[in-house]
């Protein structure tokens, strides 16, 4: 089952989100990306730009080799945004926003008009498009073990932090 969980693609708020998917999820028999957070790793180690990474990674998510090592597991939880090339068995949101703010300001922009017509911003996933909006994380983590009842999704074995 491939998902695409609309997100905000504000770095920080990825690795918020991320971080807690990872946390409470045994990801062995599922591949979770979070393509914001991994842009804005890739751009800090690297020297780049923050939204011409985010966008090279939408781009590269569209190339056969590519979505073969991405879509490598029999679930895949994409988180950020994605090209509507890319189809999903489900899509659904987080957030009470109607729109990204940073998808918003580079397809409204007149600072960021070249660079839309680079990047084809209107191409993306809308907020409409998500079947459902969940408030928090923890509600999607809940929905996905409902969904994916294959025992894909299991949650980590909590350590007790006593000696």
């Amino acid at each position: 089952m491939k998902i695409l969980l609309l997100t905000t693609v504000e770095p920080t708020q990825a690795a918020i989100d991320y971080r807690e998917l990872t946390d409470v999820i045994d990801i062995k028999n599922i591949s979770l990306i979070s393509i914001p957070f991994f842009a804005e790793i890739d751009s800090m180690n690297n020297g780049r730009l923050y939204l011409p990474t985010l966008f090279a990674m939408y781009k590269a998510m569209t190339d056969k080799p590519t979505q073969k090592k991405i879509f490598d597991k029999r679930h895949t939880l994409i988180i950020g945004n994605s090209y509507k090339s890319e189809k999903f068995d489900m899509i659904i949101s987080l957030g009470d926003s109607s729109e990204d703010t940073y998808t918003k300001m580079i397809r409204d922009s007149q600072e960021y008009k070249e660079f839309n017509l680079l990047v084809e911003a209107e191409k993306l996933y809308d907020w409409q498009d998500a079947e459902l909006n969940f408030p928090t994380i923890r509600h999607v983590i809940l929905f996905l073990e409902g969904v994916i009842k294959d025992g894909t999704i299991q949650r980590k074995a909590k350590t007790s932090n006593t000696m």
